[in-house]
């Protein structure tokens, strides 16, 4: 049994480092760009992000982006102000997204059934999201970092939520509809595009878990797991808009 599994885990990293090493080494000649534009109001000239242990500056800086600040001290924490650092996270901050896309699709494939050998599509996807120039931008641009963890947070958050779906144990359903929640929420606090993620996953879980032609089941779990994302978005909106509207 642990030969197969290990056989198992094999297979998949293989091509799971090859969309690593393409997403890598598509971008590896930006690692010398300096600082552009808004990178120099957001990290050469912020006093908030220059002490890591300072938490409540960095995070009260943008409070409603506190996530992604803390990204940018960490990395004047680690390489001080020079770019190569920034630029070094961006790019791996990448890597990592693209071997995400790799997973996911490899879930949803393996839902489908449409793929016998399970790995043609998600490395295509993989490869395809790793290489495609619409994403230079978000990792070339330092200030444009938002874009990137967002998607880490977006991913992370759909392929914790599969995983619940497939667990076998109570308690293991729990962390990882969890763990979910806690990346989604990560995610809003680094950009606000995770807003979108609560009706995403229903659409995913009508569409590949439950199914279009179990109503009742998916009835159910609009109450238990989406009803728990969808409350907490109408308490953030309500919220902002409280802050914005009093300012």
């Amino acid at each position: 049994m642990e030969n197969s599994s290990t056989a198992h885990r094999g297979r998949w990293a293989a091509p799971a480092a090859l969309v690593a090493l393409a997403a890598g080494l598509v971008y590896l000649n930006s690692l010398g760009a300096p600082f552009h534009y808004d990178d120099y109001e957001t990290v050469l000239t912020n006093k908030n992000i220059r002490i890591f242990s300072d938490l409540a500056s960095i995070l009260l800086h943008s409070p409603f982006r506190g996530v992604l600040f803390l990204s940018f001290a960490l990395s004047y924490h680690l390489t001080g102000a020079d770019p190569l650092g920034f630029h070094l996270f961006n790019t791996i901050v990448h890597m990592m997204n693209a071997v995400f896309v790799f997973a996911l699709v490899r879930q949803l494939v393996r839902r489908s059934g449409n793929d016998p050998d399970e790995r043609h599509a998600p490395l295509v996807a993989g490869l395809l999201f790793a290489v495609h120039p619409a994403f230079t931008e978000a990792v070339t641009y330092i200030s444009s970092r938002s874009s990137l963890l967002a998607t880490t947070f977006y991913l992370l958050c759909v392929l914790a939520f599969l995983a619940a779906a497939d667990a076998r144990t109570t308690a293991r359903c729990v962390l990882l509809y969890a763990a979910s929640f806690a990346t989604w929420v990560l995610g809003l606090l680094t950009k606000e595009l995770l807003a979108t993620a609560p009706l995403m996953l229903i659409i995913i879980d009508w569409l590949v878990v439950t199914g279009p032609g179990n109503r009742r089941a998916m009835a159910r779990r609009l109450l238990l797991p989406h009803g728990l994302f969808l409350l907490f978005l109408a308490a953030g909106l309500s919220f902002r808009v409280y802050i914005f509207a009093t300012r």
